[in-house]
């Protein structure tokens, strides 16, 4: 993430370069950091998903134990 970071910056600090060039790395970038963000959401979602699924078959086998 910082290499690409600095790269870009690499990039801007050239004033040879085209603006095509650095409409193409703003999108690429604003691609990647969505994906990134998108990937990091899921993650988390998945996560708490897992996470409430065991608390609630854990609560089922205590109460089913507690029962018997």
């Amino acid at each position: 993430m910082v290499m690409m970071m600095t790269i870009v910056m690499i990039i801007y600090s050239d004033n040879s370069s085209n603006k095509r060039v650095d409409v193409v790395v703003v999108v690429v970038v604003v691609v990647v950091v969505v994906v990134v963000v998108v990937v990091v959401v899921v993650v988390v979602v998945v996560v708490v998903v897992v996470v409430v699924v065991i608390i609630i078959i854990m609560k089922l086998f205590s109460s089913a134990s507690f029962y018997m």
